[in-house]
């Protein structure tokens, strides 16, 4: 080096680094989309078991639709026994749905939800299809609706999915 000569005429420019890229990623890009999948998956799986849980509560809301439009009340009442005797069966395992009338009514009033559980309505919907009534008598089958409807939905909440 001579004196008197600048040290830094020999230096090169500085190169700048290239702009960083899209691709790949950073980790934290990563975790974030890794997050978002299982939280999808998550969401469609709880939903999946969501609507499993309430496809007995959707088929009996059908069936008693179904029941209600029902101008026979003997018929209707028929009906709706049997919808109860299916919801029993898929609750409370088949058993339940093969009892005779008097089991059947003390069967209805003990599973009956709080503050509905009087013996005599649940005997008068447990024996009507049986005993006949009269055409009426349509203030039974419009309470005979009501009760079920509370009835299944009270004990379809202890139901397992499928």
């Amino acid at each position: 080096m001579t004196p008197g000569a600048d040290p830094l005429a020999n230096l090169k420019p500085i190169h700048l680094p290239a702009e960083p890229g899209w691709w790949p990623p950073a980790p934290g890009w990563w975790l974030l989309a890794l997050s978002v999948v299982v939280l999808t998956i998550g969401m469609v799986l709880a939903w999946r078991h969501w609507r499993r849980r309430r496809a007995p509560v959707r088929q009996a809301d059908a069936e008693l639709a179904r029941i209600s439009a029902e101008t026979d009340a003997v018929r209707q009442l028929s009906a709706l026994n049997q919808l109860l005797r299916r919801v029993a069966a898929r609750v409370y395992g088949p058993g339940a749905a093969s009892l005779a009338p008097a089991q059947w009514s003390e069967f209805l009033t003990t599973h009956a939800p709080a503050g509905d559980q009087n013996p005599l309505r649940w005997q008068q919907l447990a024996q009507a299809p049986y005993r006949g009534i009269d055409a009426s008598d349509d203030t039974l089958s419009i309470d005979a609706l009501g009760m079920t409807r509370a009835w299944i939905q009270a004990n379809l909440k202890r139901a397992r999915p499928c």
